[in-house]
């Protein structure tokens, strides 16, 4: 829902101006770094998965290709988002896009609190332990999962200035 919801706001939002005079800034370098963090947790994720040939690890691949899908178009539409802003009183009025950075919002806080609180212990994976091992599984979750999870912390602080910036008029 969330990928339909980025690829939909990406659209709404091209109404609005695009700053080009805007340097690389602190959020910009900190969602690039969380979004290896993704990249290397669902790899090792399909990789570990994909050496096992039932229905349920099928699903796990599809669902894990979909989530690393998911925060790739939402890191752009974040990327290409915090760079508009409103130029005429119609767009400050219309707002286009700002359901979808507030529904984005709760749903990266919602993932952002899961992650958190579900349990991380190995035993949770076992194709990928089976895979890699107990301390090799340990190791990688230990490594990618805390900047995965940073990812969702960040990329709600990020949605979050976008929808308090890009709808004032300059």
């Amino acid at each position: 829902i969330s990928l339909a919801a980025t690829i939909l706001g990406m659209y709404q939002m091209q109404e609005l101006e695009f700053e080009r005079e805007s340097g690389v800034e602190l959020d910009i370098i900190l969602l690039i770094v969380a979004q290896c963090g993704v990249y290397v947790y669902t790899s090792f994720n399909v990789i570990g998965s994909s050496f096992w040939k039932s229905d349920a690890n099928y699903l796990a691949i599809f669902t894990t290709i979909l989530k690393l899908i998911q925060a790739t178009m939402q890191s752009i539409f974040v990327l290409h988002a915090s760079r508009r802003i409103c130029v005429t009183p119609e767009q400050e009025d219309k707002k286009p896009g700002r359901e979808m950075v507030i529904f984005l919002l709760i749903c990266n806080l919602s993932m952002w609190f899961l992650n958190v609180f579900k349990s991380s212990h190995p035993d949770e994976y076992p194709t990928q332990l089976a895979f890699y091992g107990t301390w090799g599984w340990t190791i990688i979750s230990h490594v990618s999962m805390p900047l995965a999870i940073f990812y969702r912390y960040h990329i709600t602080v990020c949605l979050a200035e976008i929808w308090k910036r890009s709808y004032k008029m300059k």
